[in-house]
């Protein structure tokens, strides 16, 4: 690997850390998780990094039909 090149995260460290799923860096949430619950589900609009929009897509919550 290259000096230059940034050693990217796992696809599951990447869940697990609540980063961006595009470029893997940005945080998805404005505060960290803690003890204090209030207000740490706020994500942000768009990552902090890359642009990504966050938005929850249209039918994120349907079940599939069958």
């Amino acid at each position: 690997m290259e000096h230059n090149e940034k050693a990217r995260r796992s696809y599951l460290g990447t869940v697990l850390g609540c980063y961006c799923p595009r470029c893997r860096e940005g945080k998805l949430f404005e505060k960290p998780l803690t003890l204090k619950l209030s207000g740490f589900m706020k994500m942000n609009k768009n990552c902090p990094v890359c642009g990504q929009p966050t938005e929850i897509e249209v039918g994120f919550f349907t079940a599939p039909v069958m």
